[in-house]
């Protein structure tokens, strides 16, 4: 986690530190996203994409629900290292297809988002959910001017009306505030 996924995960144990429990999200519920998140990245259509980390969902009190994961867009085979490396045609390439495939990407966390809220039923519907996905690459790749962290948030109750389809798929950006830093 890097930022303000950290200073939340921060903020969360401090407050659960000096404050009696509060009511949010069941741990099942949460485990029920977390799942729903890995399902959906088994089922995505490219499969060069490497989910690293599980994905995993923490009720923050005050804030709201924090999905994070780890993925690297274009995985290479791990047999690189033993044939010698790659040659900068090849790193070049690999990071084509990782810049190709970042707006894919987004609109398909996008989605996850979506179907991310269902299972959430006792987290408040003025509540925040954030979907922040940390960008891997591999120590010989040129990931200069190449985003570290994508993050998505929206209010609980939005998230439900665009799942509904009540908010037009064109309107969905106006819900969503993506960072990509």
């Amino acid at each position: 986690m890097r930022t303000l996924a950290a200073w939340l995960v921060l903020a969360g144990l401090a407050a659960a530190q000096t404050a009696a429990p509060a009511a949010g999200p069941s741990r099942e519920e949460l485990r029920a996203v977390g799942r729903q998140c890995d399902k959906a990245m088994e089922t995505y259509a490219i499969d060069t994409i490497e989910q690293i980390t599980h994905a995993r969902a923490l009720w923050i009190e005050g804030y709201g629900v924090l999905i994070t994961m780890q993925v690297n867009l274009s995985q290479v085979s791990p047999l690189v290292g033993l044939a010698g490396g790659l040659s900068k045609a090849q790193k070049d390439r690999i990071r084509a297809n990782k810049q190709k495939r970042l707006p894919e990407f987004r609109a398909f966390l996008e989605g996850m988002l979506l179907e991310a809220i269902k299972p959430l039923e006792h987290l408040s519907p003025d509540d925040h959910v954030m979907l922040n996905v940390d960008l891997d690459y591999a120590p010989y790749e040129d990931s200069e001017g190449m985003p570290t962290t994508l993050s998505i948030v929206a209010v609980k109750k939005d998230l439900l009306e665009a799942a509904q389809h009540k908010i037009p798929s064109d309107q969905l950006a106006g819900i969503l505030k993506i960072k990509m830093e």
